[in-house]
């Protein structure tokens, strides 16, 4: 075991530090102006602001904080939680909105925070200073695991305070690219109601019910919250961002994505896949259009000639019922301590709809399914044939061969979508004391238990049983002979089929036929080989803190010297059970389905030990340092790391700031393969990518650097920083499409991306693919944060203009730092203004990052009016020429930038015991620019629920 002191990992990061510390003793040099007049002892509140554990007043702190308050939230007709990250320009990449196709079908309704396009999980999300557990299902193909912050309820907070600087110091791991602290309304007295309904066109909108209650006796103080939340469906075709249906390749509405070359009708092949491909026969009902979608003709070079459309069943909002309950307790003891507690209970249910049914690609499916030519289905087409003459014998070859592999699936353009029920639950309780030791030293003491349940469920064809189906031998009843035995392959006699066996008729004559059709497929039998794939992950998380701070009764020429110290202990322990037919006992089983793949039982516990502490320095009346170290003690590895942050008041209007703050996260190494489904662009096919389970990770490590500038008036309030972040070693997943991704080929040839379709290598012949989980390559980020708010009285009102920016300068995936010679390997890539989603030359996971968001704004309020319009811009971004689907878009060469317009009216009365707001988002009704993806918008940075209508009312007693 090592102890590591790191204070930079790279060349880049010491040049960057050494530039910045320069320029910080220069501005430490240069004579102020004017001393910084403190307000009056009490005027404001001495409080602890996430990112630090010393009680400072707020307008004395060292590190870039944003709060967003309760006012400014009801001002803006409580928006929400996934607006307001949405709109937080210094968050990218963040998937709230769809889930489908770009994040992960499990995470649906999971509300997750990305600050700096660093992902999710580098984001601490805090409920009262304290961690809550993860939630039990990925937000990501790298299988993330984050808090879930959609179960806080919103009627219950106060104030939302970020950190941008990382605060790993202060907090531990996975504070490296900021702080989200939920503050709640912990004394609250009295009883309140809000109701909201928020129209979206297609769709049933969503609608939210909050209640709180709080009551002081003596010295307790007793907070109840209850909300329940719903959002109604809104399907992909409803919002028509793009024609899916289209079957006219050269149709200027055809949409290339978001298609399979696995349809119903199918196409039927007499090929070796190892061979190489040899005549096929394209069901006749190929390319009609069906109930819910419509089937197309010539997919991918002929090695399937009939495809569909998967899009017209997936949405861009699933359903989601959300209930939640808070109660919060404090009670004083005596003058110097108070013992404190509280509940949240949190439970949603959703339903994720798709594709309704999945492809035969799994390796053990051999990427099709055998009908033989005793299918009365196929039988039909093949006598159709022979009687027009047969002119290239197509029909004799099947028959030759006794049957075709069948490229197809068991429902397509026929639907129904597909309904996979998620249900998540949240419990965590909270206990603990604070107060006063001496007249110096104050402490906090406190037990966080939580733990978090995902019951996800899904459904696929059990290849098995449907080869029985093919063959007339499906069904429960059925008295099946062995596959191998020559009766098989002549199919059930008559009085068999009356007896119980039936055929599945895989053509497009069975497409909407009705029972006692000749081709008629029966429910039950569908539903018999039909399996599920289901499972519940239980994680569970219990941290003790013990926290101190205080003065020393030592002074400097500025006052007191401040301290906090602490420890920390974290458990925390996942479970995962398989309860559907994807139960197996090992790794080496066979899948039993088409597409989805098996799961053994696996649990994994992880323990982190932690002290830290730090302290304020006040060198001058108008100068204070801060200096921090912390500890972390995890399993398999220490890690220390340092924070050194100051503030220089240079006038009573002019203060500069600056921070430093070494940060990591400790690796948890998973207990079993991972598996997920990913599009592989060379085919346009979904194929199941295999991560093993890594022998050891590194810490992740990043040196944040932060440089700001603040001007304040009593009109003007203005923030101007520059940051920068350095990290190295972060854990990621290799991306599919690199070389450095592992191709297996069914044939066993080495992978050719440049072979020829449907030959050994070729990308067709491509089975699944294996991606490492690793320290990836290095990223180095930096960018400038401005927050700029004028007020402006006048005999109508006070009006307030204002603007949120933030403006990316850089994104660079360096690649890895070699311990030997320090200097970087591995290919370098710049992500910022690309549209990084599927780009081939990326070596690690990387989300579509525009250059810069804005948000601008003016205001009124007068009495109890208030009314805001606000202009959000995103910058456009450029289609990488590694995308790996360009030939697909040979005229798209960006994504376009988007404007749009919020609206926003508040209005009290009844001595402001109730309150009625009216918003308006999206005001002009934008349409999200096109992006090269399966939904034709990119969810990772767009809102595509066009316009939008708000209505909130609030009554409080």
């Amino acid at each position: 075991m090592r102890t590591t002191l790191i204070y930079s990992s790279s060349g880049y990061a010491l040049r960057k530090a050494r530039a910045l510390i320069w320029a910080f003793l220069l501005l430490l040099g240069a004579p102020p102006q004017a001393l910084a007049a403190d307000a009056e002892e009490g005027e404001i509140e001495e409080v602890v602001v996430t990112g630090s554990f010393i009680a400072r007043k707020l307008n004395q702190q060292a590190q870039p904080v944003d709060i967003f308050d309760r006012s400014t939230f009801e001002q803006l007709g409580s928006p929400q939680t996934v607006e307001i990250i949405q709109n937080t320009p210094s968050i990218s990449g963040t998937l709230n909105q769809s889930e489908q196709y770009q994040g992960t079908g499990v995470a649906t309704g999971l509300k997750n925070i990305n600050m700096r396009g660093l992902r999710a999980d580098r984001t601490l999300v805090m409920l009262n200073n304290k961690r809550i557990v993860n939630a039990g299902a990925s937000v990501s193909k790298e299988q993330v695991f984050v808090p879930d912050v959609g179960n806080f309820p919103q009627i219950a907070m106060q104030r939302i305070e970020i950190l941008k600087n990382g605060g790993a110091v202060t907090y531990g791991t996975d504070a490296i690219a900021g702080v989200w602290n939920f503050i709640t309304r912990d004394e609250f007295e009295g009883f309140e109601i809000n109701a909201m309904h928020q129209d979206i066109q297609d769709s049933d909108g969503d609608q939210s019910l909050g209640v709180i209650w709080g009551t002081t006796n003596g010295d307790a103080h007793w907070v109840n919250s209850f909300e329940f939340e719903r959002r109604g469906v809104l399907s992909i075709p409803d919002r028509n961002l793009a024609t899916y249906n289209s079957t006219e390749l050269d149709d200027p509405n055809y949409w290339p994505l978001g298609r399979s070359s696995f349809g119903n009708p199918g196409t039927f092949n007499n090929f070796d896949p190892s061979a190489g491909a040899n005549p096929s026969l394209v069901d006749p009902g190929c390319g009609e259009q069906y109930r819910d979608g419509s089937s197309v003709r010539g997919m991918h070079n002929g090695v399937s000639g009939c495809g569909y459309s998967y899009m017209p069943f997936a949405n861009i909002i699933d359903e989601q019922d959300r209930f939640k309950v808070f109660s919060q307790v404090k009670l004083t003891i005596n003058d110097r301590h108070e013992v404190y507690g509280d509940l949240l209970w949190s439970r949603m249910e959703s339903v994720y709809e798709g594709s309704p049914s999945y492809p035969p690609t799994n390796p053990d499916a051999g990427n099709f399914t055998w009908v033989p030519t005793h299918n009365p289905g196929f039988n039909a087409i093949l006598e159709d044939i022979e009687a027009s003459g047969d002119p290239d014998a197509v029909a004799a070859t099947f028959r030759t061969a006794g049957g075709a592999s069948w490229f197809g699936r068991s429902l397509a353009g026929e639907g129904p979508a597909a309904r996979f029920p998620r249900k998540h639950e949240t419990l965590r309780i909270v206990g603990g004391s604070r107060g006063d030791i001496t007249d110096l030293i104050s402490y906090d003491v406190s037990l966080n238990w939580s733990t978090t349940s995902a019951d996800l469920d899904g459904l696929d064809v059990l290849t098995e049983r449907w080869s029985h189906a093919a063959s007339g031998w499906g069904g429960v009843q059925c008295n099946r002979p062995d596959t191998g035995s020559p009766e098989y392959d002549v199919g059930p006699t008559a009085e068999q089929l009356a007896q119980g066996c039936s055929y599945i008729f895989p053509v497009s004559m069975a497409i909407g036929a009705e029972a006692g059709d000749a081709f008629y497929n029966d429910p039950e039998l569908r539903d018999w080989f039909t399996g599920e794939s289901s499972g519940i992950t239980q994680n569970r998380l219990m941290v003790v803190d013990a926290v101190f701070n205080g003065g020393t009764n030592f002074d400097l020429n500025g006052g007191e010297i401040l301290w906090a110290a602490g420890a920390q202990y974290r458990w925390y322990e996942s479970e995962f059970s398989p309860t559907g037919d994807n139960r197996v006992d090992g790794p080496d089983v066979a899948n039993p389905f088409h597409f989805l793949t098996t799961s053994v039982s696996s649990s994994l516990v992880n323990k982190q030990y932690a002290i830290f502490a730090e302290g304020i320095f006040p060198v001058t009346e108008t100068l204070d340092i801060e200096a921090g170290l912390r500890l972390e003690d995890y399993d398999v590895d220490r890690v220390v790391k340092p924070k050194l942050a100051a503030r220089w008041d240079a006038a009573e209007w002019l203060a500069f700031r600056f921070s430093y703050e070494g940060v990591f996260r400790t690796p948890i190494l998973p207990t079993q393969v991972g598996t997920s489904l990913e599009l592989f662009g060379p085919v346009g096919e979904y194929l199941q990518i295999s991560t093993p389970i890594p022998d050891s990770l590194d810490p992740e490590e990043s040196d944040n650097f932060n440089v700001g500038v603040i001007f304040n008036t009593e009109q003007l309030t203005a923030t101007l920083d520059y940051y920068s972040i350095d990290l190295s070693g972060p854990f990621s997943r290799e991306t599919a499409t690199c070389d450095c991704a592992t191709k297996v080929t069914r044939s066993g040839t080495a992978y050719d991306p440049d072979a020829e379709a449907g030959t050994p290598g070729s990308p067709q012949d491509v089975s699944y693919i294996e991606t490492e989980l690793i320290n990836g390559d290095g990223i180095e980020t930096d960018g400038i944060d401005l927050e700029v708010s004028y007020s402006i009285p006048s005999d109508l009102g006070v009006w307030d203009i204002g603007i949120n920016l933030n403006y990316i300068l850089n994104f660079d995936v360096a690649g890895e730092l070699n311990p030997e010679t320090g200097e970087q390997t591995g290919r370098a890539y710049e992500a910022v203004g690309l549209y990084n989603v599927r780009a081939a030359a990326l070596p690690i996971e990387i989300r579509s990052m525009p250059q810069y968001k804005t948000n601008a704004w003016l205001g009124w309020a007068r009495d109890s009016h208030f009314a805001r319009l606000y202009i959000r811009h995103i910058d456009s971004m450029k289609i990488p020429e590694s995308f790996s689907e360009a030939s697909k878009f040979p005229n798209l060469k960006e994504v376009d930038a988007q404007t749009t317009l919020d609206a926003h009216y508040n209005y009290s009365f009844l001595e402001d015991s109730m309150s009625v707001g009216l918003s308006v988002i999206n005001l002009t009704d934008e349409t999200p620019p096109v992006a090269p993806h399966e939904q034709a918008y990119d969810a990772y940075t767009h809102n595509p629920l066009g316009r939008q209508v708000r209505l909130t009312v609030k009554y409080q007693i």
